[in-house]
């Protein structure tokens, strides 16, 4: 009977154990330093919003300035017609800037766009690791069961067996095992041994 208590006992003790070990690697499985690297995506997903309002400020420049430009002539000259006079050069070089400041931001929002899906993949990919520690935890935990429950079948029917010998008188006991058993502990009818021949 101790024999089957033991390996309860030691069931019980690698099951603790393994769930022990699939607790630290469910936990291993979130890192801090993706929570990390989170926040510093998302500190340089902020520096590029700044940055990219920076471009369009400076890309809404020139035509807040065409429209001081605009403003001051129909002040000056209330004859003015709607257009405006400005050099070729000047009004490239306007245009270039515009150009420039609109390639800027698009730039920043690709980036911006590439670090948010790479930080989504990384996401999904530590939620399967999770699924996947948390599936083999319940496989474990049910292959645990199964094992405990054959300890306690395996003890009930020794038991029984050891009842039902000690149970029948011993001619029929010699009968069964054969004449090589012998008592070992007058104190204990339960323990037989099987002398050598």
């Amino acid at each position: 009977m101790d024999l089957g208590l033991e390996k309860k006992h030691a069931a019980e003790a690698i099951a603790a154990n393994l769930i022990v070990e699939l607790q630290n690697s469910r936990e291993e499985s979130r890192p801090e330093p993706f929570k990390l690297r989170f926040r510093s995506y998302n500190w340089r997903q902020q520096l590029v919003l700044v940055e990219a309002k920076d471009a369009k400020a400076a890309e809404q420049r020139p035509v807040k300035e065409i429209n001081i430009f605009s403003e001051v002539g129909r002040v000056l000259n209330s004859k003015f017609n709607g257009t405006i006079n400005m050099s070729n050069e000047n009004f490239e070089a306007m245009r270039a800037k515009a150009k420039e400041c609109e390639d800027l931001v698009e730039k920043k929002e690709a980036i911006v766009m590439a670090e948010l899906q790479q930080m989504y993949a990384k996401k999904n990919e530590v939620d399967r690791k999770v699924e996947t520690n948390l599936k083999a935890i319940e496989e474990t935990k049910a292959v645990i069961e199964t094992a405990l429950w054959s300890v306690e079948m395996a003890d009930s029917a020794k038991a029984a067996i050891e009842i039902e010998l000690f149970m029948q008188p011993d001619s029929e006991v010699n009968d069964l095992v054969g004449e090589d058993v012998r008592r070992v502990d007058d104190t204990n009818p339960f323990l037989f041994a099987i002398s050598e021949v």
